[in-house]
């Protein structure tokens, strides 16, 4: 919250002034939340968690935090996905896929949105009659809205930014304790018998095991 300034000779332009500056980029932020426009991200949870604290308030302490972008626009150029066709603005070079500026915050940020088109075209070939363009307002889109993705959680794909979060069973969930000289390797072959496993560490001597069939909990 900010706070009015203790110096009582201001004027008033320069209070204003002063009040501009405390509120800062956080007015950028309104602009974008009241425009209705989409907010299209990749992997964007840490982004989401770094403006929320820069710009609105501190986040909690004890927060813990890739699919490439890269490979997923390779992927989205294949079939059958079919990329939108894009030409580079004059004297804005570095806007051609062909010479690839990744990492490179405008272009990441651009080929997230062209990814996101591919993406949201293909959602239309399944419609009766299909359409080649889906529009970012289409009701296909909305199952998707204020969604962030979460890596490497298997059962809980994705944070729920206007509801309820997913709710799985996690019978087929195994605590396993075992010496500090284990490896990975060591709980694989352990639980070789049972097919694909999921291992998530909790310590050097614990983890949690995901059997892929939770009738094989019992043996």
């Amino acid at each position: 919250m900010y706070r009015v300034p203790k110096k009582t000779n201001l004027s008033d332009f320069e209070l204003e002034e002063e009040l501009n500056d405390a509120v800062g980029f956080s007015r950028v932020i309104h602009a974008i939340a009241n425009s209705g426009k989409l907010v299209i991200g990749h992997n964007m949870l840490l982004d989401v968690m770094h403006t929320v604290h820069q710009f609105y308030c501190p986040l909690p302490a004890d927060i813990i935090n890739n699919t490439s972008l890269a490979e997923l626009e390779k992927r989205l150029k294949e079939t059958p996905f079919n990329p939108p066709k894009v030409e580079s603005a004059e004297g804005f070079p570095s806007y051609d896929t062909a010479s690839e500026q990744l990492h490179e915050a405008g272009y990441d940020a651009y080929i997230t949105g062209l990814c996101f088109i591919s993406m949201a075209n293909y959602l239309g070939s399944f419609l009766s009659p299909p359409k080649i363009h889906v529009s970012a307002r289409s009701k296909l889109i909305e199952p998707f809205f204020n969604k962030l993705f979460l890596m490497r959680v298997m059962d809980i794909p994705y944070l729920n930014l206007e509801g309820p979060d997913l709710q799985p069973k996690r019978d087929h969930v195994l605590h396993v304790t075992f010496p500090k000289e284990w490896k990975t390797s060591d709980l694989y072959q352990l639980f070789s018998a049972f097919g694909n496993i999921q291992i998530s560490w909790i310590d050097d001597t614990s983890a949690f095991v995901s059997l892929s069939q939770p009738e094989q909990v019992k043996i």
